[in-house]
């Protein structure tokens, strides 16, 4: 890739830059790796939700029965329809984000050899406020799908039904623990 920058009229190429044309700098980069793996390793570490998928797994640790191990887990969220979310930020920018953030339910989520479980949580650390699990042998009917940034679950429970979006930069390793933990809960799960 080559990026140029023309340099004031009348000036003449260096012998730094030859092909310069017009007398500009120029700047030639390496071939670039396929854009998932860049996004993936270079913005993963800076938006990441949680750095250490470690942090995660030990959240469940007081929720498993003994002998129980946790296979994969992954971060979460539920957001508002985006009908009211639009509506919201009509209505005013800065509230409407507000509103938004507080109407936002934040999940971590564990396949373990036995069960599906989801805690809910609030804050930088995780304080559970909500479990749900469901044994893996009686799983409710599971809707996934995986698209381009985010994997979708859905747990149509009609006691306690569980929807929550993964987003591939949610912490390391997110997208294939997500899509791992999707592809466990329905056998014939669209692309």
């Amino acid at each position: 890739m080559r990026w140029c920058q023309s340099a004031p009229r009348g000036s003449k190429p260096g012998p730094a830059d030859p092909g310069a044309g017009n007398g500009g700098s120029c700047v030639v980069a390496g071939p670039a790796l396929p854009r998932s793996d860049n996004l993936d390793r270079q913005l993963g570490a800076g938006m990441a939700r949680f750095s250490d998928p470690g942090t995660v797994e030990a959240a469940f640790a007081p929720y498993l029965e003994p002998g129980e191990h946790v296979r994969h887990v992954a971060y979460g969220v539920k957001q508002p329809p985006i009908a009211l979310i639009a509506g919201l930020y009509a209505l005013a920018i800065i509230p409407g984000v507000i509103a938004v953030a507080l109407m936002t339910r934040e999940y971590v989520v564990a396949l373990t050899d036995r069960r599906f479980i989801a805690l809910r949580f609030k804050g930088k650390e995780i304080r559970v406020e909500q479990v749900q699990a469901w044994p893996l042998a009686a799983l409710p009917p599971v809707k996934a799908s995986t698209g381009g940034l985010f994997t979708h679950i859905a747990v149509a429970d009609p006691a306690a039904p569980f929807v929550a979006k993964f987003h591939r930069l949610g912490m390391p390793g997110q997208r294939e623990q997500a899509m791992a933990i999707a592809a466990a809960l329905v056998t014939d799960m669209p692309g």
